[in-house]
């Protein structure tokens, strides 16, 4: 993961926590955990301008961000972490929390979310694989999951390559396509 020094208020002790570069030039985004009284402020970062405070995140904690580009017409950031789901949009420059996320009360989000067809796709401690509605990450609907199942196995993390998602799981790997 890149990961560099800025500016952040809060002076000492600043953990970056999550980042991602967008598919835009010179765009990218940073969930840095910051001394108290700060807590974990989601930035937006862009060449030739610092860090811009874009608001707080739910999980005070240092806790790990994992962000997805949701390139629609109206481009979107999607952020996860410990049960907590959050969309930053940038055309209304707005961050809202995604409830209920993860749909799935057995199973907190893991690793890393992939990008697909105009569908963000989260795999769950659960096995499952949760899937938001069509170029909408902020909606997650009740049934908008499929079980990686082929061996009663630990899941460990999804990836996608080409056009499939991938779940690895501790002892086996299921491929999905978009039918």
């Amino acid at each position: 993961r890149y990961v560099r020094t800025l500016n952040y208020p809060g002076g000492t002790g600043q953990t970056v926590v999550g980042y991602l570069q967008t598919n835009f030039v010179y765009l990218s985004f940073a969930a840095v955990h910051l001394a108290s009284p700060y807590g974990t402020r989601l930035y937006s970062l862009s060449e030739g301008v610092g860090p811009v405070d874009k608001g707080v995140l739910p999980v005070a904690l240092p806790t790990r961000w994992e962000m997805v580009w949701v390139p629609t017409a109206s481009p979107k950031l999607f952020l996860a972490a410990k049960g907590f789901g959050m969309v930053f949009d940038t055309v209304t420059n707005t961050l809202t929390s995604v409830s209920p996320y993860p749909p799935s009360a057995s199973g907190d989000s893991m690793g890393p979310m992939v990008y697909l067809d105009g569908i963000v796709f989260q795999l769950t401690a659960d096995g499952k694989i949760w899937n938001s509605n069509f170029n909408d990450p902020s909606t997650w609907a009740s049934l908008n999951f499929i079980s990686a199942n082929v061996d009663n196995d630990r899941p460990i993390a999804i990836q996608k390559q080409l056009t499939y998602i991938i779940a690895f799981k501790f002892q086996s790997i299921e491929v999905f396509y978009n039918a």
